[in-house]
């Protein structure tokens, strides 16, 4: 009986051993469920904190936003893209950077920027899934505008290449139309710019004076107009009627997703693997100076 004991309390301590294993390993799993729970909240807190920067920051550019996407040219090549252009003699059109008055070009340029610090902030860590459902559709209305000003102030000037400037916002802008045409609720929906009809001064005088001609004519032969009774509610939805200005709707996308089509790109983007890595190593060694 006497070498049974040991042996029973030998098995006894294997057995609570092999029980404070498992019973530590629960804890260790635990302690690591909480902890990337802890971390996936402080990245969600993160993320929402990083959004709410961002719509501070774009809201900044919104006097300038609504005053492109209502005023701002169409590029002469971008009209044939479109889904439906409308009538050309409807809106104005530029081929060269000197057609756009200051005004314009300041309001393309401060779009831009806030275009750019978009594309930062993704770079930053925001989720360009939370940008696309926010703004996608802006996206694409600007960049329709933009990426043709875009071409133009990026183009070789004597054969020599000129600054990056605003290279993120086509990128944005392709990101926005792949977003609509392939997510379940917006695919299907038809995307388009709305602005004042150009109202063109000769064509308002030779309107009246047509009318003018007509009235002359129907007094000569001795017309009188038959007056008609409305009532106070129709004559004021008339007057209305007659004073709304007339609007131009150029689609950009059907239904059926057609349209516009996407920023190829730019020519001077295209790198080889070992210049990515040089560039690597140029970025690292200047954060390293930096943090000195």
């Amino acid at each position: 009986m006497g070498p049974a004991l040991p042996s029973q309390m030998a098995t006894t301590l294997a057995a609570w051993a092999a029980g404070a294993g498992i019973l530590g390993a629960i804890v260790a799993s635990v302690a690591l469920v909480a902890v990337v729970l802890q971390l996936r909240r402080a990245a969600a807190l993160s993320r929402a904190e990083a959004t709410i920067q961002f719509q501070r920051a774009f809201s900044v550019s919104r006097d300038a936003r609504e005053r492109l996407l209502k005023t701002f040219p169409i590029h002469e090549n971008v009209i044939g893209e479109l889904a439906e252009p409308g009538a050309k003699c409807d809106f104005r059109t530029w081929k060269n950077l000197e057609d756009l008055t200051p005004n314009e070009r300041r309001d393309a340029d401060a779009v831009i920027n806030a275009l750019n610090d978009v594309a930062q902030y993704v770079v930053d860590g925001l989720s360009l899934r939370s940008a696309l459902q926010q703004y996608h559709t802006i996206f694409i209305r600007t960049g329709v505008l933009l990426y043709p000003y875009l071409d133009a102030r990026n183009a070789p000037l004597s054969g020599r290449p000129q600054t990056r400037y605003g290279r993120r916002v086509p990128e944005l802008y392709n990101a926005g139309l792949e977003y609509h045409r392939h997510h379940p609720k917006h695919r299907g929906c038809e995307v388009a710019l709305e602005r004042p009809a150009i109202q063109s001064t000769d064509a308002s005088l030779t309107r009246r004076f047509g009318r003018s001609v007509a009235d002359l004519v129907r007094r000569c032969l001795g017309y009188r107009p038959r007056l008609r009774k409305y009532r106070r509610g129709e004559v004021a939805v008339a007057s209305r009627t007659l004073q709304t200005p007339r609007t131009v709707r150029l689609v950009l996308l059907k239904e059926n997703g057609l349209g516009t089509k996407a920023h190829p790109g730019f020519a001077d983007e295209s790198t080889s693997l070992g210049g990515t890595r040089s560039l690597r190593r140029a970025v690292r060694a200047a954060e390293q100076k930096l943090r000195r």
